[in-house]
């Protein structure tokens, strides 16, 4: 049974990226979710990249995707989407139109100040729950910490 019905995935195209794929994969064949997306959300252009590039970018991750899913039952769809605009906003609105009940994020705890705090704003905005996964996790889950206030919704 699962837990969740919708998982989505905020992939950067950066080598962080593998880790959160294979984390992902353990989650899907654990029957946390019935259905994952992974979605990146396109930068603006900067001067000297082009469409090709951006394009080579997805199909490289969309390539790591399946191959990381090979063991993944099949009974767990798999999308992969591509949205364009403000970061933040996109990946909120997604969220809500999606009807998304866990979002999984990447952490790194080397990026320079003030890049960390997308994880902070998605965490205090987000119509759903967030699991981050520090870069380097291992594949393996032995402790899970769940903070609650003893609301009703908790």
């Amino acid at each position: 049974m699962h837990r969740f019905q919708h998982l989505m995935v905020c992939l950067t195209h950066s080598e962080s990226d593998s880790g959160l794929i294979r984390y992902a994969a353990m989650l899907a064949g654990l029957g946390i979710a019935k259905e994952v997306r992974f979605v990146h959300v396109l930068p603006a252009p900067q001067a000297g990249s082009s469409a090709h590039e951006h394009d080579r970018a997805i199909r490289d991750s969309e390539r790591a995707v399946a191959q990381v899913f090979l063991d993944v039952p099949d009974n767990v769809k798999v999308y992969w989407d591509v949205l364009k605009g403000p970061l933040l906003d996109r990946l909120l609105g997604f969220a809500a139109e999606q009807e998304v009940e866990l979002m999984l994020l990447g952490h790194r705890p080397d990026h320079p100040p003030g890049r960390g705090s997308l994880t902070r704003r998605l965490a205090m905005k987000a119509p759903c729950s967030i699991w981050i996964v520090p870069y380097g996790s291992p594949l393996s889950l032995e402790r899970i910490l769940v903070p609650v206030d003893f609301s009703e919704h908790a």
